[in-house]
């Protein structure tokens, strides 16, 4: 089912929200023969706090998609974690398995979701910038999502909407999911710097961070020019269990 009914956009399936995990389905559900709309609320390239690095886990679904994670392309590998706590560190090397490789990628954030999206897109998917969904629209009889409206009243319908819309989700909450309250909530804070240790083959992980509230540190190094910066930084990413009530948009989210 494809083109237009009523003024909406019609597709076979629609992905709400373009990160690692709407773009992921979006290219599989494209490459199966499905129409697919891909909806971002905002425009590439974007940022988003938290998430730099990738173990070999994670580096094994970047293959799995096709992404050129070499070194000349802008990754950079790390073979293991470095942990820190009370005052030592750890040097643990990923282990070598026959399923995943022995090594994890970091890349700046504002790069890694663009790379997807533009991946899922040549896999077929059409990607929608600037369409912030609002709501779900609900068939009166079925009571099932038959597809969403955003923002500025554009329409899609699909028989199977996928919400990947992250932390902030609208469908969830529209559905009446929202978060418990009663659990605690982390805030990340992120920022690039340079770093002498920007080509460290580990990823840094402080997990004692205790500044009036329990928080840990993550360090990621990145290659050189990878985005912004064309001087080689290494990131940072901090969390607390227990955030202050005001915090700067720009510079903090909850993962």
């Amino acid at each position: 089912m494809t083109g237009s009914e009523r003024g909406a956009i019609t597709s076979d399936v629609i992905v709400v929200g373009a990160g690692p995990a709407g773009s992921a389905a979006a290219t599989y559900l494209a490459r199966s023969g499905l129409d697919v709309s891909l909806l971002e609320k905002t425009k590439f390239p974007r940022e988003k706090v938290c998430g730099d690095g990738l173990t070999p886990r994670g580096t094994k679904q970047l293959i799995k998609l096709g992404i050129d994670i070499s070194t000349d392309n802008g990754w950079a590998h790390q073979r293991g974690l470095r942990f820190w706590a009370g005052g030592r560190h750890w040097d643990l090397d990923w282990p070598d398995l026959v399923d995943y490789p022995n090594f994890g990628v970091t890349r700046q954030r504002a790069d890694f979701d663009q790379l997807l999206a533009e991946n899922a897109v040549a896999s077929g998917a059409k990607l929608y910038e600037l369409a912030n969904v609002t709501e779900p629209i609900i068939d009166p009889v079925t009571d099932r999502i038959t597809g969403v409206v955003t923002k500025d009243g554009q329409r899609f319908s699909a028989p199977l909407v996928v919400a990947a819309d992250g932390n902030s989700t609208r469908i969830s909450i529209a559905m009446g999911i929202n978060r418990r309250e009663k659990l605690p909530m982390g805030v990340a804070v992120r920022t690039y710097y340079k770093s002498p240790l920007h080509d460290s083959p580990y990823i840094e992980s402080w997990p004692e961070l205790w500044t009036g509230k329990p928080g840990s540190r993550i360090c990621f190094p990145a290659m050189a020019g990878s985005s912004r910066s064309a001087t080689a930084p290494a990131m940072s990413a901090s969390a607390s269990s227990t955030p202050p009530r005001r915090s700067a948009r720009s510079t903090t989210s909850r993962c």
